[in-house]
């Protein structure tokens, strides 16, 4: 097995805690007079330590107040630390599974050293883990990678056989500077967009989907299958009117699993919309499964043009998400240019859509696959 060791985060990872670090970041707040926060605030406030959550809860203009709020979080946390957490669903049965496989499991966390061995040693059964590392004082937090560093020469690995699970941004930068393979979980206190931009090299929605991510290997482009899916018939709705329903390009791999989509549909006036573009992971996405995609795409849609409606590609609507600029791009540098852009439907997208239009005859007459598999 290419892995040996897997490190995870605690809060947010494998407890759900958010409740009761909710509870003592208000009692401390409460006792030095501040406004307390909403439990969702706190998703936002917690996995970068204590302190940093205290000094975020009190604002930059009541730093004064920080002492006395990290001594009545300290007192709040004596008595009551873990009172309402419980571990993850999945999560010991994850656990247990890794341990059959003979994976040393460790934790290394943000949350102050004592808190932390004290909720391991409560939610898991003595002996789950190799070794336990919270923040101590001295040690600088995540991402910073000492903690990570010292975990590896302490369980007699090295950074390659290393995976890293945990939800935050701080989570997935720690794993990447300690050069441990990071997969991102979606069931903690942040969204996968996140655990996206911060380079997750993997990420699960599921506890046991962890296991799978010890054989990921990112997807090869060039040996990855081409399917040309109908998805569905589309009935003229609340946007409008449609020549033909919904299909895809698909990229697939040995064991059939699709590694990359685009989806798209004709218009009533011939137009193109691309509704979707999506790569499975991003360790493919950083191969250049997405470009390959986006070449094939285009070849598909010029080919049905060129086949079924007789008529060249002249009008692109490319339905982006908020930080998504390379599909446009990749228009661009095909003979495509930018003529508006509209405010996104939600239904698609946070951001716009980008009504293109064909400045040129190039590729009209329909782009083979092998062709833009060899541009690619």
């Amino acid at each position: 097995m290419r892995y040996d060791t897997v490190i995870f985060d605690l809060d947010g990872t494998l407890l759900d805690t958010l409740d009761d670090i909710a509870a003592a970041g208000n009692h401390a707040m409460s006792a030095v007079g501040r406004p307390t926060h909403d439990r969702e605030a706190y998703r936002r406030l917690a996995g970068q330590g204590r302190d940093w959550m205290l000094e975020k809860a009190l604002g930059p203009e009541h730093q004064h107040l920080f002492e006395k709020a990290k001594a009545a979080h300290a007192a709040y946390n004596a008595d009551r630390l873990g009172k309402n957490t419980r571990p993850f669903p999945g999560v010991p049965d994850l656990l247990e599974a890794l341990k059959q496989r003979d994976l040393k499991l460790a934790v290394l966390s943000n949350k102050p050293h004592s808190y932390t061995l004290r909720e391991v040693a409560e939610q898991f059964p003595a002996g789950t883990f190799d070794l336990v590392i919270g923040h101590r004082d001295g040690y600088p937090v995540k991402p910073d990678p000492t903690s990570a560093h010292e975990m590896v020469e302490s369980l007699g690995t090295s950074a390659n056989r290393v995976v890293y699970v945990g939800d935050t941004a701080a989570d997935m930068q720690t794993g990447r500077g300690a050069s441990f393979f990071a997969v991102g979980v979606t069931w903690g206190f942040r969204e996968r967009g996140e655990l996206e931009r911060s380079g997750a090299d993997y990420i699960v929605d599921k506890p046991r989907d962890v296991v799978a991510a010890l054989s990921a290997e990112p997807a090869d482009p060039t040996a990855l299958t081409l399917e040309d899916v109908h998805l569905s018939d589309h009935e003229p709705g609340e946007y409008g009117p449609y020549l033909a329903g919904f299909r895809a390009v698909r990229m697939v791999d040995a064991t059939s699993r699709i590694r990359g989509h685009l989806v798209w549909r004709v218009g009533i006036d011939y137009h193109v919309e691309i509704t979707d573009i999506g790569v499975d992971q991003p360790l493919d996405r950083r191969r250049g499964v997405g470009t390959r995609l986006m070449h094939e795409g285009l070849a598909s849609v010029r080919r049905y043009y060129r086949d079924v409606l007789k008529r060249p590609l002249q009008r692109v609507y490319l339905f982006c998400d908020a930080p998504n600029t390379a599909a446009r791009e990749f228009y661009e540098s095909h003979g495509f240019v930018c003529q508006a852009t509209v405010p996104g439907l939600v239904t698609y997208c946070e951001a716009a859509i980008y009504v293109l239009d064909c400045a040129s005859d190039e590729g009209q007459s329909g782009t083979s696959s092998s062709s833009a598999s060899q541009s690619a």
